[in-house]
């Protein structure tokens, strides 16, 4: 039982780990084609952190406690990110 819930945990954290790296990427291809700049900058670049911290996972993986500080710090940028994104695209900029 132990070695399944280990398993369905680094199940859930790889998916969270996949979906701020893909948010990432996303963020790099929008800042390298121009479309963030003005006050999608700073938003953008806390996803392109999120998503380097989400790299971090896949790497420490043998190392547990700092897997979880990633995993952490991934989604806190991206969240940081997206927060930010939608205040700009609230306010019309």
């Amino acid at each position: 039982m132990e070695r399944l819930q280990r398993v369905a945990y680094w199940n859930v954290r790889s998916t969270i780990a996949t979906l701020c790296v893909f948010l990432g990427i996303v963020a790099v291809v929008s800042i390298s084609r121009g479309q963030a700049d003005g006050a999608r900058l700073l938003p953008s670049l806390s996803n392109v952190v999120g998503g380097v911290c989400a790299v971090g996972v896949y790497l420490t993986r043998p190392r547990p406690r700092l897997n979880l500080w990633l995993l952490l710090a991934a989604v806190v940028f991206t969240a940081l990110g997206l927060g930010g994104l939608a205040l700009v695209a609230g306010s019309g900029s």
